[in-house]
């Protein structure tokens, strides 16, 4: 599919890449105050359905797997039931879809309102361009004058087609922490740990539990880990019920989750 940023010629007197540049710093603004994400849900809802069997017998494995684990029951019990109501976009092969993250993906979100102005604008000049200029001037009230019709105009100027081809961020970023994830289990191979679970993008797990990998040792004993590509504060990541959390920029480090402390690789060889 094509780009959307590159769908529409753009007219004279409009600059998408600088309107584009604007909104992107508003980040999860578009998303909350902005309502960009109902917005987003209401046009992809027609087109989800329940997980495909082959994810739920997965889903089901992991579950076994982490009852082994330190992860509190209770925890696992309530996402597990969740688990029922869940509804997502999938393909006609039942592989997940990207535009399952785009509501809350900031930089795609930001790509398609600059588009939307383009398109608004090829309609009605005057309107479009006014729309056009205050947002340039400030992008969080010129947004807002639209929020009120958003929904409307983008079930007006977008298709779910589109949607599906406005998730270039979320595919980079995807890519990069399944790589990120392929590193932090070769370096745990290595270590000497047995990989008893490992999701990818959609994985039932990871959304309801955060679990990237679940380890487990020589003596049977299991540990579950997130995986983040570069370090942050770890109070960001207080809402995980992990064990460890692995950084892998700009090297390789593991965490407590529990106690925050840094644990030395020597003190993971198994």
């Amino acid at each position: 599919m094509a780009r959307i940023i590159e769908s529409t010629r753009q007219p004279d007197g409009i600059d998408k890449d600088d309107l584009f540049h604007k909104i992107r710093p508003l980040r999860g603004w578009l998303s909350k105050e902005l309502g960009m994400r109902d917005v987003i849900d209401e046009m992809t809802l027609p087109h989800r359905t329940p997980p495909p069997q082959k994810q739920l017998d997965k889903f089901y494995r992991g579950i076994e797997i982490l009852e082994r684990t330190s992860m509190p029951l209770n925890f696992i019990r309530t996402q597990k039931n969740r688990s029922k109501d869940m509804m997502l976009v999938y393909n006609e092969k039942g592989k997940w879809d990207y535009v399952n993250k785009l509501n809350t993906n900031y930089s795609d979100t930001a790509l398609l309102l600059a588009e939307l102005i383009v398109r608004m604008y090829a309609e009605d000049s005057v309107t479009g361009l006014q729309a056009y200029n205050e947002i340039l001037q400030n992008p969080k009230l010129g947004l807002l004058k639209l929020k009120p019709t958003m929904s409307e105009l983008f079930n007006k100027y977008f298709t779910f087609e589109d949607l599906q081809a406005s998730v270039n961020e979320i595919k980079k970023f995807s890519k990069r922490g399944e790589e990120a994830e392929e590193t932090v289990i070769e370096w745990l191979e290595h270590l000497g740990y047995e990989i008893a679970y490992t999701g990818g993008n959609g994985d039932m797990i990871d959304m309801l539990f955060g679990t990237d990998i679940v380890v487990r040792t020589p003596d049977h004993l299991y540990y579950t880990i997130q995986v983040k590509r570069s370090k942050r504060d770890l109070n960001e990541l207080d809402y995980l019920h992990v064990d460890w959390i692995v950084f892998v920029e700009p090297v390789i480090s593991v965490f407590n989750k529990v106690t925050g402390a840094e644990i030395q690789e020597h003190d993971l060889l198994v």
